[in-house]
């Protein structure tokens, strides 16, 4: 029998993530359902994380032989590039940019990606994101800026 150990190690993670986060919210106070005290909340999502995650050890113990496949290195890289993209191009070119060049960046990890769909995506959401941050919730974040 084969185990998956990286679904293995990531459902460990998860199961420690899930108890610190239980740990956490009774260090804080739970309180009772009527009257939430400030540790309510971690303490309901770590123990939602910890059950997740002993599911997971369960199914990956217990299921069939896991089959190899290659490390998506594509998505893994666009992600990563996006992240990189966002804080890049909020410190010098502000908010819209920043956000269409993260949705730009970010396409590139799925083959099936077409360009006119991301551009779509890449003048509507970043329009979106402008009224939603800095007229809804009045944040100070330059809408845009020059680099210079």
């Amino acid at each position: 029998m084969k185990v998956n150990t990286a679904a293995l190690a990531g459902a460990a993670c998860l199961l420690i993530a899930g108890l610190t986060g239980v740990w956490f919210g009774t260090v804080y106070g739970i309180g009772s359902a009527t009257r939430m005290g400030p540790g309510f909340f971690p303490a309901a999502a770590g123990g939602i994380l910890a059950l997740i995650a002993i599911l997971i050890l369960i199914l990956e113990v217990r299921g069939p032989e896991p089959e190899h496949t290659p490390f998506p290195w594509r998505p893994t890289l666009a992600v990563l590039g996006s992240a990189i993209a966002f804080m890049v191009g909020i410190a010098y070119f502000g908010l819209i940019p920043a956000i269409a060049l993260t949705i730009i960046v970010s396409s590139f990890g799925d083959r099936q990606s077409n360009w006119p769909g991301v551009l779509v995506l890449a003048v509507l959401v970043p329009a979106f994101m402008g009224v939603v941050f800095i007229w809804g919730l009045n944040l100070p974040i330059p809408l845009f800026k020059a680099p210079f």
